[in-house]
């Protein structure tokens, strides 16, 4: 019997060393201070409300020369679709608190190959665009995300030079805007946005009665 104690406290001990020495190569990270789950997906928690972390999210992709898909917006979490040639982008925003945000960052090659240096930069761009201090004057900034259907709807700012971009930030002010898509009727409507406002529309475009089945 004593034996027996003996060999399942061996096999134990031996079990909590291998846990203790695998799990950091699973769910460690060094990029921006960002950790991994057991699945390679990048996250960190950043003391800035969604609307902030959107923003720096946004001109983030921008600056690494990601295209913006599609946004899906909810209560808690918006996620945020984006692509490079090579490369398919989910990033999650997540609500913790008014004033913290849980951004996770799933970057993958080839269908399945995770590549955790994009996420590592991706994250580590929004933490330095936050930090900076120029970021006061994108924090008071009104961020505008139109989404549409069908999908690839053309979106147009009417009254300004600057093209649409999703997430793009704008002056408070009134702004014309105009959704077209060929075989749908143009819809165009003008919108007021805040100081420091996150605005999410979505626009459905009525299909013209000619291509109605």
């Amino acid at each position: 019997m004593r034996v027996l104690f003996l060999l399942l406290l061996f096999s134990a001990l031996s079990s909590c060393a291998i846990l203790t020495i695998a799990a950091p190569i699973l769910v460690s990270g060094v990029g921006a201070g960002a950790s991994y789950s057991l699945l390679n997906i990048a996250h960190k928690t950043i003391t800035y409300d969604r609307n902030n972390t959107y923003k720096a999210t946004i001109i983030a992709l921008e600056r690494i020369g990601c295209k913006v898909g599609k946004i899906i917006d909810d209560e808690h979490v918006r996620v945020v679709k984006a692509t490079t040639d090579e490369r398919n982008i989910t990033i999650e925003l997540e609500i913790v608190t008014k004033n913290a945000t849980k951004l996770t960052v799933d970057v993958v090659r080839a269908t399945v190959i995770k590549d955790k240096a994009t996420a590592e930069e991706i994250i580590r761009q929004v933490v330095e665009l936050l930090d900076h201090k120029t970021w006061k004057e994108s924090e008071e900034k009104a961020a505008l995300t139109i989404m549409t259907e069908p999908e690839n709807a053309k979106i147009r700012i009417l009254n300004i030079k600057e093209p649409f971009r999703q997430g793009i930030l704008l002056q408070p002010d009134s702004y014309h805007i105009e959704v077209s898509s060929p075989e749908y009727k143009t819809k165009d409507f003008w919108i007021e946005l805040k100081k420091s406002e996150d605005k999410f529309l979505e626009v459905k475009l009525k299909e013209e009665a000619g291509f109605l089945f």
